[in-house]
């Protein structure tokens, strides 16, 4: 008898779970070289976050331990106004025109797309799956040997006090607003393994291991390298998600 079509409960998908960080020193960092961004002119990245306070902090950063290296980054104001930066010269700036307030979830993405050739377009920020942001793109394409920091700023250890949820990369691929909308999928996380285009690289605290001492999260989709916590307890696991 043919089961074409029928249930696959082994993919059932559940976002259950987050990580919390506590604006002092909590991080998650690669633990080799973060090389899924390197040399790109065009890509995504999706992060569901709640803030407990606007302590200014970064809610990701990837750069060359010197410092030296095109990076790439998400930075909320303590305005509750949202920064991304990536690549190139130090004017790629883009700034949402959306606040966050603490204590509610967050979808947000940033695009890079430098074959557009405007640069005030370039480079975009959604929120909620609204596109929002005053933006001046000069262009530069990311470095190679960088690190990925999840909750800091790796070069003056800037840290955030939130939670982040279902961080997923998408290499070489600006997604666009029907796809920003299926992620955003009416304020739930979904299956991003399902999605018109999934994700090169998707870190879900569900898949974390606590060794005792630190939690592991492996990438979802195979790609990327292992994150590792410092300064993180069995308890900043928590059951808090959108």
């Amino acid at each position: 008898m043919s089961v074409t079509g029928g249930p696959r409960l082994s993919t059932t998908f559940r976002d259950t779970t987050s990580f919390e960080y506590d604006g002092t020193d909590d991080y998650l960092q690669n633990s080799s070289t973060f090389d899924t961004l390197d040399s790109n002119t065009q890509f995504s990245i999706s992060v569901w976050v709640k803030m407990n306070s606007l302590q200014q902090g970064f809610i990701f950063h990837s750069s060359n331990p010197a410092g030296t290296a095109p990076q790439v980054y998400m930075f909320m104001r303590s305005t509750g106004r949202i920064d991304v930066f990536s690549a190139g010269s130090s004017s790629n700036w883009t700034r949402s025109t959306t606040n966050l307030v603490a204590g509610s979830w967050y979808h947000i993405v940033m695009t890079l797309d430098q074959t557009t050739g405007n640069r005030y377009t370039m480079q975009k920020i959604y929120i909620n799956e609204v596109e929002g942001d005053t933006s001046n793109y000069f262009g530069g394409n990311m470095g190679t040997g960088n690190i990925l920091n999840i909750g800091r700023n790796f070069t003056d250890a800037s840290y955030l006090d939130g939670f982040v949820n279902e961080l997923a990369i998408w290499s070489d691929h600006p997604l666009s607003q029907t796809e920003v909308t299926e992620i955003y999928n009416g304020g739930s996380p979904n299956n991003l393994a399902d999605v018109t285009t999934p994700p090169t690289s998707w870190y879900r605290t569900e898949k974390g291991v606590w060794s005792g001492s630190e939690w592991t999260l492996t990438d979802e989709m195979g790609n990327g390298t292992d994150l590792t916590s410092a300064n993180m307890n069995e308890s900043s696991k928590v059951n808090d998600v959108p």
